[in-house]
């Protein structure tokens, strides 16, 4: 089965690897990350096939507010490796006076990484060229002739 992604805002639920990929993509491009924001719950099951975790986090984006959210994760044991099979993030908003208040704990600032500088070539500098010594022909004998 396809894995799926449920997202915190309205409409926001896509299913399989392409889409998967494009949503990524696009919070890539707008320089999204995020951050744990308090304590993180996992389990497994006892046969050891299926775990989960769960977590406050905080995500931003460029120029956008933080977004206190609840991330929950669900993985699956596929030949060795686990796989995420589920991705699902709701907002993190109580109601006032219920629960306890939400902790925003920031990502660090994105740091954008200059490409390395290609290296410079110099220019060879025009050295002069050697004169080759010109070869003397032997002079005929005049008995030769």
């Amino acid at each position: 089965s396809d894995a799926i992604f449920v997202g915190p805002t309205v409409g926001e639920v896509v299913r399989g690897k392409k889409e998967i990929k494009k949503l990524w993509k696009k919070r890539v491009e707008a320089k999204t990350r995020a951050a744990v924001s308090g304590e993180v719950t996992s389990m497994v099951t006892a046969d050891g096939e299926i775990a989960w975790v769960s977590a406050p986090i905080t995500r931003v984006a460029e120029e956008q507010d933080p977004l206190p959210l609840r991330a929950f994760a669900v993985f699956e044991k596929v030949e060795g490796n686990w796989k995420m099979i589920a991705l699902q993030e709701s907002l993190a908003i109580d109601a006032p006076g219920t629960g306890a208040s939400f902790k925003k704990i920031l990502p660090p600032a994105l740091v954008e990484e200059k490409p390395p500088e290609e290296p410079k070539v110099e220019a060879k500098k025009d050295e002069p060229k050697k004169k080759k010594k010109k070869k003397k022909k032997k002079k005929k004998a005049a008995d030769d002739e």
